[in-house]
């Protein structure tokens, strides 16, 4: 793992067995990963507004559910609540 001030260094960045050369490609592998974090959140604090905006303007700001997709979507999240609340009864 790289130290805390080199966040591009460490056995993962100079892998050796990749099919091409490191000098062959047009960005730099520590910029890749770098950007393969911060691109799909800056998509979505871009996008996200104005989608929310198109949605309110054109009056569909309602996605109908069934009551089988609720139930769906309650039940993990209860279940991971209870499961945080054990872990911090745990430690006290």
């Amino acid at each position: 793992m790289a130290g805390q001030g080199e966040p591009c260094a460490g056995p993962g960045v100079w892998n050796q067995t990749e099919p091409e050369p490191a000098a062959a490609r047009l960005l730099s592998l520590c910029f890749l990963k770098t950007a393969g974090v911060w691109v799909p959140p800056m998509y979505l604090w871009v996008l996200g507004p104005i989608h929310l905006l198109y949605i309110h303007r054109h009056d569909k700001g309602y996605i109908q559910m069934s009551r089988l997709f609720k139930a769906k979507m309650v039940a993990p999240s209860s279940g991971s609540l209870q499961c945080c609340k054990a872990a911090t009864d745990d430690k006290q």
